[in-house]
């Protein structure tokens, strides 16, 4: 189910920060996490289901933890994977 990928895909990234914090490399770590699409509410929990180019598809995480920054901030300016590699 989607919910199950999400919580696996969330297990497996905290492993890699664990690890990072453990071999003491997690505060100079650039970390940057993306998805190659957002959920769709009509999908019935089928990912090849029910896409759309409405708001909740388009929505994709892209969240990034820099070397160095002690909070996290929200930037609300709409991206596009295309800006992972310039950023």
């Amino acid at each position: 189910s989607e919910a199950q990928a999400v919580g696996a895909a969330d297990a497996a990234l905290g492993s890699v920060l664990d690890s990072l914090r453990r071999k003491g490399w997690y505060d100079d770590a650039l970390v940057m996490v993306t998805s190659a699409h957002g959920g769709s509410p009509d999908s019935g929990g089928d990912p090849g289901r029910g896409y759309t180019l409405e708001d909740p598809v388009r929505r994709v995480p892209f969240v990034v933890k820099m070397p160095g920054e002690p909070e996290a901030r929200q930037v609300v300016t709409p991206l596009q994977h295309i800006d992972i590699a310039p950023t």
